[in-house]
């Protein structure tokens, strides 16, 4: 949910059938609407039984389901109002635009569409316009980072029509006049516009270069990646910025100091276009951060690392638009915890959250406060002159820069009951805190309603009276699917601290009967609906529900994180609930099976190795590895990984330390391993990463598999590669767990 002043709207429409968009053509045609109703409670769907329906969810299903898209990160730097993470509001409130995305099989592209809807009074049926419709076969979306310009007219986002690069387009809401505004030879990946759309500073990642004569007498090596050298070509991390003004031929080129490699790239470009925010990452942290009590900034200042080598820590960067020259906006580490920009309306100031302030300061108790807290502060402009507005850990919720006027929430709740609002005026050249009023909003507030067993549809809530109605059913195909019920459930982690999970029961669970279990990690959300889990990559709950199985879902445990402890911990809170689950006897603790992504990876190899439980089957998709073979694979790019694998391991793997990593890490533990294992890996370099793990067990005989895909990303998009990853997973543990199914 989000704040009232962004989600104001008044309109009731369910639209039936699939979205079926023609590519990159603006359709002004409305969406055909069904009967619009004003409905009461909406939280059950009262989706049918499987009685009446009979049929199971798919991982095509999964694949093919519409969601919405779009990021919450692409706001006008000039707006009064920050952007939900799904509705963009024109500055003048009567309009705002939502994208939608669903996986095309057929095609195997991911088809997005770009709709705009008007505001009015009441509660009343309207039907949204679809201004622009694009598919892309690539791993980009199609269409995201949605921003109006100052017109109430003009839609700025980046699209990427199939076989294209990613660019920057422009749409008209009233005539629906397409046009594509910048022509980079590689993927544009973020931008931040002028109010008046006449200036546009705009990152594009570097491009991918070959070895080139060089080859021919031999490369002289530094610090590139073992991967890039086998491959023949060298890729980058890194994008550049470039300054698009209205009417000229070319974009220019600009320089900053520190390195740019966020995804996306933060830009905040100021209201007059003479200037531009942006957050870089620092290649030498000063020694002096090191003062700093975040243990983050202290863990990554200490690590040892190559000269230029990207240290993680980011400070924001003011470019000067005319002349090109590039100085800090502070000296000071950004906070790991998030942090936002808003430019004042006269373009001489700049508030930002979440940050630090320099600790060269005379006064030895304003530099112990500037140790151990993160501020909201304005720098003014061209002197960089600092003012402290609040020393607290707080978000910006909402920025009105022509009365000077800040809202302000706790940047992490403990609770829901701990989101409190804090507002701050500047008056007289202070900033004095301020009461926020009391918000009697007359027009129907609009948000995604969904939860564990209920499937996303934007609604709207008329505040007077209470009444809810539906904007947008996304998949009115799910009437005829009958899930499995999911529920909240609780358990002992390994820190000992309570865990909540989601438990996917079969559709027609029978209580007392014992299932086979697939547990899955890396998150999870009791407000939505995971109909695969919290990733596109080999998660498939529903589709395993569908098969008999029983499917829990787990968060992960950042308590140890980085420390020989991590996977454990996070071992031990696997362990306990599978405990849990027996003693209710809902689970056959001899057929479970578990996923583990990304970091959790790493949890699972641990499990594997050090099993108190014995694993019927496991999934480890481009996971995590604290191996010996992995640290020599990535240690010559990235001193920073190999910072993290000594820090899990307890030492260097060398000399005495050597037998820190004989006894802890996984990749010397491998004779241990009695769990068939698949490994899917979604990237060249991730295949070096797994590739101890495949040939050893291989070497020891025991069943192993791996999936590799050339072509993917660590969150897999395409849907033929979501298809390959996700149904793989479904068939593995069919067999393993079930015995359904051929060999694999």
């Amino acid at each position: 949910m989000f704040s009232r002043t962004a989600g104001h709207i008044a309109l009731i429409l369910a639209i039936s059938g699939p979205l079926e968009p023609r590519e990159g053509v603006s359709n002004r045609t409305p969406v055909p609407n069904r009967e619009a109703s004003v409905l009461g409670d909406q939280r059950n769907h009262n989706y049918r039984s499987l009685e009446e329906v009979g049929r199971r969810a798919t991982v095509a299903d999964m694949i093919e389901m519409t969601r919405v898209a779009g990021s919450s990160y692409a706001r006008s730097s000039y707006s009064g109002s920050l952007s939900s993470d799904f509705a963009f509001f024109s500055p003048n409130r009567k309009r705002f635009a939502i994208v939608l995305k669903k996986g095309n099989l057929g095609r195997n592209t991911n088809d997005y569409s770009l709709f705009v809807f008007n505001t009015g009074s009441g509660l009343r049926t309207v039907v949204p316009k679809r201004l622009a419709s694009f598919s892309s076969s690539s791993n980009h979306e199609a269409i995201n980072q949605v921003t109006w310009l100052e017109d109430n007219d003009t839609i700025l986002f980046l699209g990427e029509r199939r076989g294209e690069k990613t660019q920057l387009y422009s749409v008209a809401c009233t005539s629906g006049r397409l046009a594509k505004l910048s022509h980079h030879p590689t993927n544009v990946k973020s931008y931040s516009s002028t109010p008046r759309g006449d200036r546009i500073v705009y990152a594009a990642e570097e491009p991918v270069t070959g070895f080139g004569p060089a080859a021919t007498h031999g490369l002289r090596i530094s610090n590139q990646s073992l991967s890039d050298l086998v491959s023949g070509y060298f890729t980058s991390l890194k994008s550049s910025l470039y300054l698009l003004k209205v009417g000229a031929t070319r974009a220019r080129h600009l320089h900053t100091e520190g390195i740019i490699i966020d995804d996306p790239v933060e830009l905040f470009i100021s209201p007059d276009g003479h200037y531009v925010v942006v957050r870089t990452n620092v290649g030498d942290p000063p020694r002096s951060w090191i003062e700093y009590k975040d243990a983050t900034v202290q863990k990554l200042v200490r690590r040892n690392r190559d000269r230029g080598e990207p240290s993680w820590l980011f400070r924001y960067e003011l470019v000067d638009l005319a002349t090109g020259s590039s100085r800090w906006l502070l000296d000071a580490p950004i906070s790991g915890f998030g942090s936002e920009v808003a430019w004042e309306a006269d373009s001489l100031a700049v508030v930002v959250t979440g940050v630090y302030l320099p600790l060269d300061v005379g006064d030895s108790v304003e530099a112990l406060r500037r140790e151990s807290h993160t501020f909201v502060a304005e720098v003014r402009l061209p002197g960089l002159q600092t003012t402290e507005i609040s020393d607290q850990a707080l978000q910006l919720i909402n920025w009105e820069p022509t009365n000077y006027f800040l809202k302000l929430s706790k940047r992490i709740p403990q609770a829901e009951k701990d989101v409190e609002v804090t507002c701050y005026r500047r008056q007289q050249g202070r900033w004095i805190q301020v009461d926020c009023g009391i918000e009697t909003p007359n027009e129907p507030e609009v948000t995604i309603d969904q939860n564990l067993n209920s499937p996303p549809r934007i609604v709207a809530a008329d505040p007077s009276t209470g009444r809810r109605a539906t904007l947008l059913d996304l998949n009115p195909q799910f009437r005829t699917i009958s899930f499995g019920k999911v529920e909240k459930i609780a358990w002992r982690g390994g820190d000992g601290s309570e865990v909540e999970g989601g438990l996917y029961l079969p559709p027609d669970y029978v209580p007392g009967q014992r299932y086979p279990l697939v547990i899955q990690t890396h998150g999870f959300d009791p407000g939505q609906f995971w109909i695969a889990g919290p990733f596109a990559t080999a998660f498939a709950a529903q589709a395993l529900a569908g098969m008999e199985f029983v499917v829990l879902q787990v968060p992960d445990s950042h308590h140890s994180m980085d420390t020989p402890e991590e996977a454990v911990e996070m071992a031990a809170t696997y362990e306990n609930a599978i405990d849990d689950l027996d003693s209710k006897g809902i689970i056959d603790p001899k057929r479970v099976g578990i996923v583990g992504f990304s970091r959790t990876g790493l949890y699972v190899r641990y499990m594997l190795t050090h099993e108190r439980h014995h694993l019927a089957a496991a999934v480890i998709a481009d996971g995590f590895d604290d191996g010996f073979w992995t640290y020599l694979a990535y240690a010559n790019e990235s001193s920073y990984f190999a910072s993290e694998l000594e820090e899990l391991n307890g030492a260097s793997p060398f000399g005495e330390g050597l037998n820190s990593w004989l006894n802890r890490s996984s990749g010397f533990l491998l004779e241990k391993v009695d769990t068939p294992v698949q490994i899917q890996v979604n990237d060249s370099g991730s295949l070096l990463g797994n590739w101890d793990w495949f040939v050893g067990l291989k070497r020891l005989h025991k069943p192993v598999e791996l999936l590799y895909f050339p072509n993917g990303t660590h969150i897999l998009e395409r849907p033929s590669e979501r298809m390959a990853s996700e149904q793989a997973v479904v068939d593995w543990f069919r067999f393993w767990l079930k015995g359904e199914g051929n060999s694999p």
